[in-house]
Parts: C-alpha cells; sequence; structure tokens
C-alpha cells in the first residue's frame, strides 16, 4: 500500500513538473513556430515580437505579428497585427484537436499592392496554396506513415477596425487608405474535423484577402464613377 501511494505521488510531483515545464515554454513554442514555420508557407518574412498565452486560463494575445511583402513587390509589410487576443480550450492542447474558443484581431493593417496584373494580398496566399499542395503530395507518398499534425478548430474568428492601404509599386507602395469591413467567421474546420497548421493560415488569410478584394473593387469603381462625372462635365464645359 505504501508504495502505491509512494508511486501515486511521484507521478503527481511528475505531472506538476511537466505543466510546469509547458507553462514557461508554451509562448516560447509559438513564438519559434511563427518565426520558423510561417515564412516557409507565406514566402515572406514573418516576424512575431511576442506571444503571451496562459496556461491555466488559455487566453491571452500575440503582440507585433507583421508578415511582410512578398518577392516583387516594395519593402512595406503587407500584414500588420498589433494585437491578436486568443481564448483556447485549455483540455485540448494534449489532445489531437486544439480548440480556439475565439480569435479576436483589432485594427489590422493591410498594405494592398498592384504591380500590373499581380498583387501582394493574392500572392501570398497562391503562396500558401502552392505549399499546401507540396504538402499534400509529400502525404500521398508516405500513405503508410500516420499524421501527426495537430489539427486546429477555431470557435469564432473575428476582424474588426481594419486598414487598407492600396498602392502601387510604380508609387513605392503610397497610395489611398481605406476601411476593411468586420469579418465574423464561425466553426472554422469543425466540419473537417480540424484544420493542419498550414490550412489553417490558408483559410484566415483566404477570408482576410476576399473580404480586402471586395474593398478594393468597390473603391476602384467609386473611383472610376467620379472620374468619369468630372470627364463629362469637363466635356460639357469645352461644348458650351
Amino acid at each position: 500500500m505504501k508504495n502505491i501511494i509512494k508511486l501515486l505521488a511521484a507521478f503527481a510531483v511528475l505531472i506538476i513538473i511537466c505543466l510546469f515545464v509547458l507553462y514557461f515554454s508554451l509562448n516560447s513554442i509559438v513564438e519559434k513556430g511563427i518565426k520558423t514555420f510561417a515564412p516557409q508557407v507565406t514566402l515572406t518574412d514573418v516576424t512575431l515580437e511576442k506571444s503571451s498565452i496562459s496556461l491555466f486560463s488559455g487566453k491571452g494575445e500575440l503582440k507585433g505579428l507583421i508578415i511582410g511583402n512578398p518577392e516583387g513587390f516594395s519593402k512595406n509589410n503587407a500584414v500588420t497585427f498589433e494585437t491578436i487576443k486568443v481564448s483556447l480550450d485549455v483540455k485540448s492542447i494534449f489532445s489531437d484537436i486544439l480548440r480556439i474558443k475565439k480569435i479576436s484581431i483589432d485594427r489590422p493593417k493591410i498594405s494592398y499592392e498592384i504591380d500590373g496584373k499581380k498583387n501582394n494580398i493574392k500572392t501570398i496566399r497562391n503562396n500558401i496554396k502552392s505549399f499546401l499542395k507540396k504538402d499534400g503530395a509529400l502525404k500521398k507518398t508516405s500513405r503508410n506513415k500516420k499524421d501527426t499534425q495537430k489539427k486546429i478548430i477555431i470557435d469564432l474568428l473575428e476582424i474588426k477596425n481594419g486598414e487598407i492601404g492600396l498602392a502601387a509599386t510604380f508609387f513605392k507602395g503610397k497610395g489611398i487608405s481605406l476601411e476593411l469591413t468586420e469579418i465574423i467567421v464561425r466553426n472554422m474546420g469543425r466540419g473537417k474535423g480540424g484544420l493542419t497548421a498550414a490550412e489553417t493560415s490558408f483559410e484566415i488569410f483566404k477570408v482576410l484577402s476576399n473580404s480586402v478584394t471586395r474593398a478594393v473593387s468597390v473603391s476602384t469603381d467609386t473611383l472610376k464613377e467620379k472620374a468619369d462625372a468630372l470627364l463629362d462635365r469637363f466635356k460639357g464645359i469645352l461644348d458650351k
């Protein structure tokens, strides 16, 4: 009986030590993961200032997540997330599927840069898509190996108060400012039994890219209408 009690006590101490180590290494794991994995997916520079997520509450935030421009565009940053608030289901950290209760992004800054028929946001999106295709091809060639990638489900994603800087490469990244409409997405990845980190990145960037494209299209149409109206007025004056 005493041996069983000692064994249980030792096991409890071991669990506490593991939790202690995980608690202090969680944010360094997040930071290292983003800084090393994200650039491989986006093919751009990706930096993160700080991660501060509590293992006990599951709440925290990422500070200063910046995605650089792809090759061929200006040296401006493509996307800047000053603060990303995150709420995790703590129990899911130790399971095969990580459940994120909420991701809230406030005041993101997006630089939408046009270079001929290309734009930087779509280029990044295509880079992520290409990575997923390569990743899928690798999985097919190793069917006998079990997929050990942790899956992710996001209950709620919200992006609000965003600002878009519309520019052209030949203007050296300078242009006009537009508003980004609020984005709300629920149950991301739930229907597929979870998404990998790369797939999650693609889905988030896809909804962001679609909203940015819509905002730019509306703005371009409005500017064209104003230009046509001014031209008609000018022609009217000349005809008199």
